[in-house]
Formats: C-alpha cells, structure tokens, sequence
C-alpha cells in the first residue's frame, strides 16, 4: 500500500512538473512571436506571424486561459494576431481580451456611427446581429465593423463612403 501510494504521489509530481514546463514554453514562445512581429512591423516588413502558435498554455480540461485561443458563443479558436498591438477591454469566456484595439497596427476610434445606420440589418458570418454595433474608423478614414464569429474586422470603408454621400443606407 506504502509503495502505491508513494508511485501515485511521484506521477502527481511528475505531471505538475510537466504541465508547468508546458505553461513556461507557451509563454515563452508567445513572447518571442510578440517580439519577433514587433522586429518586423519595425522593419518595414510585413505583418509577422500568427500569435496562434499552436500551443495551448494549458489543455482544454483547465479552466484557466490560453493566451493562444479564445472561446466565444460566436467563435473558438486562435486569437487575432492585431491583439498584439493592444485589445479593447472585451474578454471571452476564459478572461481573455481579444478584440484588436487596432487593425494592423492602425489604432481604431468610433466614428460615432452605428452598423444599422448604414446597411440597416446585418449579420456577421454566422448569424450574429452586427446592426447595434460600432463602426470603428482609422486615423486615415478607413472604416470597420468588427465581426466576432469570424475574430476579425470587416473592411466597410467602400460603403461608409458610399452611404455618406448617397445619405441612405447599402446592403451588408
């Protein structure tokens, strides 16, 4: 009995060992994502490389973040690579903020318009009611509705426009 007891206590160390080296690695990888992203944006370069790393900081039966994934009724999977850039105050179901604050470095602001005033009823890629949100606008006028189920912003500068001039609203 001695003997088991003394195996089990060893496999529970082992794994708690294990699952830290694991947690240390992610973190470890995504702050070297972070940097290397921050080296080339600095550099003239393209925008780097996905934050999703592949790499879960904990598994699935944690219930604590990932820092890699988020978990929304609309969305689950990587996070938006943006988010490296700075995130709105909006956490998924894990506390994770995971709505860019930013779209591709170009921080965003409200225009002070709302989706419904231009196209009236919209709906994002899977079904969600976009019509009550903010359409959020660039230092260099380019205008986004930011889109949950599919974790990105949608590009509505064309329509923006066209509704801005026409004084009516366009089709989503």
């Amino acid at each position: 009995y001695q003997n088991e007891l003394a195996r089990q206590e060893a496999i529970r160390q082992w794994q708690a060992e294990f699952d830290y080296q694991k947690q240390q690695d992610a973190l470890a990888q995504q702050n070297w994502l972070k940097e290397y992203n921050l080296a080339k944006a600095k550099s003239g370069g393209s925008s780097g490389i996905s934050l999703n790393s592949g790499a879960n900081i904990l598994d699935d039966n944690s219930n604590l973040s990932t820092n890699t994934n988020i978990k929304t009724d609309w969305y689950n999977g990587p996070i938006n690579a943006d988010t490296q850039y700075g995130t709105f105050s909006t956490k998924d179901k894990n506390g994770v903020e995971y709505q860019p604050d930013n779209v591709g470095g170009s921080k965003l602001k409200n225009s002070g318009l709302k989706v419904g005033q231009i196209f009236g009823k919209a709906f994002g890629a899977k079904g969600a009611d976009l019509s009550g949100q903010k359409i959020w606008q660039t230092d260099d006028e380019r205008y986004f509705v930011w889109d949950g189920s599919i974790n990105d912003y949608v590009d509505v500068t064309e329509q923006v426009r066209f509704s801005k001039t026409s004084q009516g609203p366009v089709q989503w």
